[in-house]
C-alpha cells in the first residue's frame, strides 16, 4: 500500500518529466494536459491527492520555480533566461 507522500512524490516526478520534455519549462496547462491529470487517474491517486490539495500546482509549488508563467526545475537555467 502506498503512503500519501508517495503520491505527492509521484506528482512531482511527473511534473519534472513533463518540464524536461518541454525543453525545461512548462505552463500549468502543459502540466495538466501532458500527463499529471492522466497519471493520477490511471494510477488511482487523484482522490487521495484531492483530499489535501485543491490543484496539482499546490502539490508541486514548493519544489519548482514559477517564473513568467512557466514552471521550471529549481536551479536549472533555460536558454534565454535572465
Amino acid at each position: 500500500m502506498y503512503k500519501f507522500g508517495d503520491y505527492e512524490q509521484r506528482c512531482k516526478e511527473v511534473a519534472r518529466d513533463i518540464i524536461l520534455r518541454q525543453g525545461g519549462e512548462a505552463t500549468s496547462k502543459d502540466l495538466y494536459d501532458k500527463g499529471m491529470l492522466l497519471d493520477s487517474i490511471e494510477n488511482d491517486y487523484i482522490g487521495v491527492i484531492s483530499d489535501k490539495y485543491r490543484t496539482f500546482v499546490d502539490v508541486i509549488k514548493d519544489d519548482f520555480d514559477f517564473i513568467d508563467g512557466y514552471w521550471r526545475i529549481k536551479n536549472v537555467l533555460v536558454d534565454g533566461a535572465k
